[in-house]
């Protein structure tokens, strides 16, 4: 992290990776280095890896192919990037097409880098596009659509599955939407951070939130979609973490949350990151 300088809100970024010209950023996540990361495939498969087992690299280097470190079939592609950080509990997964379930993470204690079943898919076109540890049962699960639609809902009401289980239903989803992220969160103390493709972010009060039964159609969460672009992801925030964005194009901004206004739900947020041919990818909220 400390290859990635704090700037302020607005500024252009730096270059956070170096990447080929018919390459994108797709995900970035934060973990520790006695950590474990779990990757979820398309084809519904769990693989975990070390985190000190990747090869530390700098913040500009290409890296290596996912396949040298994790035994994927042809054809077979990284869709979700989940740190576990040592903790104990529930995977929890979504996909795009609105499914969502809850497994003990005991069940990948095997996981590794051949990988065991994670998901069934109801859907081909389906994949995992989220995932987190749930730990305490009193927590709420937050889902999130690009087309600024919200979800909350109590993690009691997902039942436990087994690893083959496709899941139930998490959110209706309007023609041409899809979930893009998760967030679980154990108390009312906090806001919920929302990021947009254009540069666009807001931090809006859990609170404003209303509880509902997993399912429904959420409620609107941002405004002015066609302004402020698409959403790319949410995170859970209390104002002391940082916000690491990643572009397509390979840049990088890292800011305090601090810097980003809390505002109502129905809003389109403050400019976090000055785009020029490029729109935001992936972010991560750093404790």
């Amino acid at each position: 992290l400390k290859n990635y300088r704090l700037q302020r809100r607005g500024g252009k970024g730096i270059i956070g990776s170096k990447i080929s010209e018919d390459d994108e950023i797709m995900f970035v996540v934060v973990s520790k280095n006695k950590a474990s990361t779990i990757f979820i495939s398309n084809l519904g498969k769990a693989y975990m890896i070390k985190n000190y087992e990747i090869e530390n690299s700098g913040r500009t280097a290409k890296g290596k192919h996912i396949t040298a470190y994790l035994k994927l079939q042809d054809g077979e592609k990284i869709v979700a990037l989940i740190p576990s950080n040592g903790k104990v509990g529930d995977l929890v997964l979504v996909t795009k097409k609105g499914k969502i379930k809850r497994t003990p993470l005991s069940e990948f204690a095997r996981a590794s880098v051949k990988g065991i079943k994670a998901i069934s898919y109801e859907d081909e076109d389906d994949k995992v596009v989220a995932g987190g540890v749930l730990d305490k049962e009193n927590s709420t699960i937050f889902l999130a659509t690009k087309k600024g639609f919200i979800i909350r809902f109590l993690a009691s009401d997902l039942r436990k599955m087994g690893r083959n289980a496709m899941g139930v239903s998490g959110i209706k989803l309007s023609k041409d939407d899809e979930v893009v992220g998760m967030i679980i969160v154990p108390t009312e103390e906090g806001d919920v951070l929302t990021i947009t493709k254009r540069g666009f972010g807001k931090r809006t009060p859990v609170s404003m939130y209303k509880i509902q039964k997993r399912g429904g159609k959420g409620l609107k969460n941002i405004s002015s979609i066609d302004k402020v672009g698409e959403v790319v992801g949410i995170g859970f925030v209390k104002g002391d973490e940082e916000l690491m964005v990643l572009t397509k194009n390979g840049m990088s901004v890292r800011i305090p949350i601090s810097d980003i206004s809390v505002i109502g739900r129905i809003t389109k947020g403050v400019k976090i990151i000055d785009l020029v041919d490029d729109e935001i990818a992936q972010m991560a909220v750093v404790s």
